[in-house]
């Protein structure tokens, strides 16, 4: 995504947010990933707000099925493209893998450890990508 790396977007969805319930307070945007100390304490607060979006039931369990996302950008009025869930056991991200599910641009190993912390024992499930 192109605003992966930079900080001034997420603030901007943060001035957004505010307090409100939302599943920013639920994922760890890349370019905040620093060292192992702090990485533990943004995992700790992500798991938190699971368990209180999960305990208040502030997001509604879905059917399996597509989401058909439209927006707009700078450069085109619509830009459509399809949010769908996959069995991740599915997934391998090696160069040359002839899995059923790819990725379509390299993955960084080094950054896939605190995704993989998020997910152990949380009571929700998320995309990975914002």
């Amino acid at each position: 995504d192109q605003y992966t790396s930079q900080p001034e977007y997420w603030k901007s969805v943060k001035d957004i947010v505010k307090d409100a319930p939302s599943t920013l307070n639920l994922i760890f945007p890349e370019v905040y990933l620093g060292d192992e100390k702090w990485n533990q304490e943004v995992i700790q607060k992500i798991k938190e707000k699971m368990c209180e979006y999960d305990r208040d039931r502030i997001l509604e369990a879905q059917e399996p099925g597509f989401v058909l996302l439209d927006r707009q950008t700078p450069h085109v009025a619509s830009r459509k493209g399809l949010l769908v869930s996959l069995d991740l056991d599915l997934y391998c991200f090696d160069r040359n893998s002839q899995s059923l599910i790819r990725p379509t641009e390299k993955t960084i190993p080094e950054r896939l450890p605190p995704r993989i912390a998020i997910r152990e024992k949380s009571p929700l499930e998320l995309p990975l990508r914002k």
